[in-house]
């Protein structure tokens, strides 16, 4: 069973995956061939320039400016994205209906990668899982939440907690696993360091209704050499246990609630 895959009413309102290959210093003659390759799928095309600051150690110089490129392609509903750069690429999508169908389209945007730039080791890959619990009516947020993630705001203190934010680390048989919980009154369901969000939102929240974001990240840094089927492979390892972890974050009563 995926994530969200059988409930009807599910929560997740975002959905990433990653590989992280060896570094190409020079991407850009590749471009073309992949647009090309990718462009039916995909007919939405943004070159992206990033730039940060990268700090010595100790700060007793200036920072160095890195400026980074990054090629997008989107699909024509904007809900499905792919994010190129020298050493990464990243599909999003915010309309997730099934395990399959999301694995079946990353392979092809790496076949199309693998076949044209030849990347020779992945050094890393993650998927990310972002749902949004709003509560239904009158209920609470520990109607959905398992009582370990609440923390203080389950109503021990006579008090109004403004924001509790849970985090988990988790070493499992094929990776690391992070289950983040944030209870607030949340103005967005996306976290703040995957803003800006260049995907349609299916679910906007109403920031005067307590609600949750559950964050759940799971990586593996194992390396081997690029092959899209075994990538795809070990993603579906990562994603049998993302799974079972959101059916442990979440109650019974939610999970029965969403069907």
């Amino acid at each position: 069973m995926s994530l969200s895959s059988k409930l009807s009413n599910a929560p997740l309102v975002y959905v990433l995956a990653q590989v992280k290959f060896s570094p190409i210093a020079d991407i850009s003659p590749y471009i073309p061939k992949i647009q090309e390759a990718l462009r039916k799928e995909y007919p939405r095309f943004d070159p992206i320039i990033r730039q940060g600051f990268q700090w010595s150690i100790g700060g007793s110089s200036a920072p160095e400016v890195l400026t980074v490129r990054e090629w997008d392609f989107s699909n024509k509903a904007k809900t499905t994205g792919i994010s190129l750069s020298s050493s990464s690429l990243v599909m999003q999508t915010t309309a997730y209906t099934h395990s399959d169908d999301f694995f079946e389209q990353f392979e092809r945007s790496i076949e199309v990668v693998g076949s044209i730039m030849e990347p020779a080791l992945v050094q890393r890959i993650g998927l990310r899982y972002i749902d949004f619990i709003v509560p239904e009516g009158d209920k609470a947020l520990d109607a959905y939440i398992s009582p370990g993630l609440m923390g203080l705001a389950s109503g021990a203190l006579d008090s109004k907690c403004l924001r509790s934010i849970s985090e988990t680390v988790i070493k499992t048989e094929v990776g690391q696993l992070v289950c983040r919980c944030i209870l607030a009154n949340h103005a967005s369901p996306i976290p703040s360091d995957l803003m800006p969000l260049r995907l349609a939102l299916k679910k906007e929240p109403d920031s005067e209704k307590r609600t949750a974001i559950l964050d759940t990240d799971h990586f593996s840094e194992k390396e081997f050499d690029f092959d899209p089927k075994s990538i795809v492979k070990n993603l579906r390892a990562l994603h049998t246990l993302t799974s079972k972890s959101f059916k442990t974050a979440v109650t019974q009563a939610a999970l029965k609630e969403w069907e």
